[in-house]
């Protein structure tokens, strides 16, 4: 996935924990939950109103990021009037966010900021930041020679974006969902209460940066980051976990930030909503589906050469996230959409992806590479796209407009 990255930065991002052993510790804390609390994500519907809207921002390095970026101040473009006549924009009536790697930082970041545009912006510093060579310095450092590059790199996040704040500091609102991979079992992990408490840990009072470092830590060029299994010493189906957990990218499993979303909606609220918690609320579902991810170009085809080693890397895993892609449409159109019509739900998928930007840049975003630091002209056309795909998507768009003025009701967004 990362490719074209620079000699030093391989070295001391990954190299490291090939010549120096690393001793990385688990920050995570033990909390005394009931075992009944382990499980998937609990999705609070009771509280998004009329309208449920979810956003899903992809991985991609930095590239995704900045084209999330864009797409959210396109969104704060959108405005309209609810039915009880507030103004508000797209942006802000977001109940739900699911996130990985790139799209990770972007969408923590709106979470802890919702509502203020002036410190939106201020992300911009985070995009023009030379992440890379912030992670070196900090490797280089002897007090960190013994620590995984991942640590290393969620304590840049948690410097550098977030304040050092915990998932204690996230507002109430929108609901924040970071994945990431667990690599041992190769199955999605979710920064959620419900799923810290299967190895009886407190989310609250983990750093956001280290959720975001796990979420972004691709194997090739970083270590994992452990989580403390507090659970494992019980007699509990978790014990099959071990006494601890290697986190990482969450692209791995999931690049799009929405497959473990659609089907834990589909399978734990449309289909096995027993209770019938959001049946009884919702009468229409919005996903903004954002996609920074260059996906499959052509050029290996037109030589007998191998490609370079980053290259191949790189193709090998956008073959698996073109897959993911196809699959994920495929389940949105045949199966949740006709699930939602049968409930009566009106349904809207906002659909915004770095390969339909227009065509006058298209070219230039789709060879920035997935990488931590970019050029400022590439930071500036991620953007502009962002916001200009978003403006692509006017038929879209007013039909969100109609849904938003016909089915609104009170709610904290």
């Amino acid at each position: 996935m990362i490719r074209y990255l620079s000699f030093l930065f391989v070295i001391f991002s990954s190299g490291c924990a090939i010549a120096l052993p690393s001793f990385p510790t688990a920050i995570n804390r033990s909390l005394p939950l009931a075992i009944t609390e382990c499980g998937d994500p609990k999705w609070p519907w009771h509280e998004a109103g009329d309208v449920v809207v979810g956003l899903s921002l992809s991985g991609g390095g930095k590239r995704a990021a900045a084209f999330a970026y864009g797409v959210m101040l396109g969104l704060q473009e959108v405005t309209f009037n609810l039915a009880d006549g507030r103004r508000t924009n797209l942006l802000d009536q977001v109940d739900y966010v699911t996130a990985v790697s790139g799209g990770a930082t972007a969408a923590t970041f709106y979470t802890l900021v919702r509502g203020s545009q002036s410190n939106l912006v201020e992300f911009e510093r985070f995009l023009h930041d030379n992440t890379e060579q912030a992670i070196i310095r900090r490797t280089l450092n002897p007090l960190n020679w013994l620590t995984s590059s991942a640590v290393i790199q969620g304590e840049y996040f948690s410097d550098a974006l977030y304040n050092n704040k915990t998932f204690a500091d996230l507002p109430r609102w929108p609901y924040l969902l970071i994945g990431a991979t667990d690599l041992s079992r190769g199955i999605p992990f979710n920064f959620s209460r419900a799923q810290f408490a299967c190895i009886g840990s407190d989310l609250a009072s983990y750093p956001l940066g280290s959720a975001v470092a796990a979420s972004a830590a691709y194997p090739m060029f970083f270590g994992t980051i452990p989580l403390q299994n507090f659970s494992y010493k019980l007699d509990t189906e978790n014990k099959k976990r071990g006494p601890f957990l290697a986190l990482s990218d969450g692209g791995l499993v999931d690049n799009l930030a929405i497959r473990n979303y659609v089907l834990l909606l589909n399978r734990g609220y449309l289909v096995g909503d027993h209770l019938e918690t959001f049946r009884k609320r919702a009468r229409a579902f919005i996903f903004i589906q954002v996609d920074g991810s260059a996906h499959l170009q052509p050029g290996l085809e037109e030589t007998p050469t191998s490609p370079g080693l980053f290259t191949r890397m790189g193709r090998a895993l956008e073959v698996v996230f073109e897959q993911q892609v196809g699959d994920i449409n495929s389940y949105l159109s045949r199966v949740l959409s006709p699930t939602l019509d049968d409930l009566g739900v009106q349904y809207a998928l906002l659909d915004l992806a770095l390969t339909d930007a227009p065509s006058r840049i298209r070219q230039q975003v789709l060879e920035i590479p997935t990488r931590w630091t970019l050029d400022k002209q590439d930071i500036a056309l991620l953007v502009e796209a962002g916001k200009d795909v978003v403006r692509s998507r006017s038929e879209t768009i007013q039909k969100i407009r109609v849904i938003f003025q016909a089915n609104s009701s009170p709610s904290p967004k």
